[in-house]
């Protein structure tokens, strides 16, 4: 991962709470998912790492071997993931979808377009894990795609994707 004051908080977060015992046994746990939820609530531009990104992003899981390694293999993940969502602002692949979202609800500052794109993919995960595919796309009513149309974000967000099309 680059080193960079971001990547060094994650990676300190991340230890601290491996280091805490989780029971009474002293089993510890690798809380990647929350440490980087405690990264965001500091600097809210930062992604959100969780299950649904991974499915998305198609990101491999990293819940087997030695801590060191999972870290290793997550802390890669997280800046290809801290990488793309800058890719994707700097060629504005989602500004159609982010000013839609923008306009259709009342968001405080601290609501990034990271943190929209993180709603959007939590909302649309579950349509991919519940078999919303025909043809290798995603059908929704309205439209087909995801970030080329900015009615997706109405779609993803009521949940309302067109069964009939499926």
């Amino acid at each position: 991962m680059k080193c960079c004051p971001e990547a060094r908080a994650l990676e300190s977060v991340t230890r601290t709470l491996h280091d805490i015992p989780v029971n009474s046994t002293e089993r510890r746990a690798l809380q990647f998912s929350f440490a980087s939820k405690l990264v965001h609530m500091v600097d809210p531009r930062r992604p959100v790492y969780d299950q649904m990104v991974e499915a998305f992003y198609f990101l491999p899981r990293s819940y087997l071997g030695h801590p060191e390694k999972k870290i290793a293999n997550l802390l890669r993940s997280y800046q290809f993931l801290a990488d793309e969502y800058d890719r994707v602002l700097r060629e504005g692949l989602f500004t159609p979808s982010i000013d839609h979202f923008r306009g259709r609800f009342e968001l405080p500052p601290v609501y990034t377009d990271e943190k929209i794109i993180d709603t959007l993919i939590w909302k649309f995960v579950p349509f991919l894990e519940k078999g919303a595919l025909r043809d290798a796309t995603v059908a929704y009513r309205r439209c087909v795609g995801l970030t080329r149309y900015p009615a997706l974000s109405e779609a993803v967000l009521t949940g309302r994707p067109d069964h009939s099309l499926i």
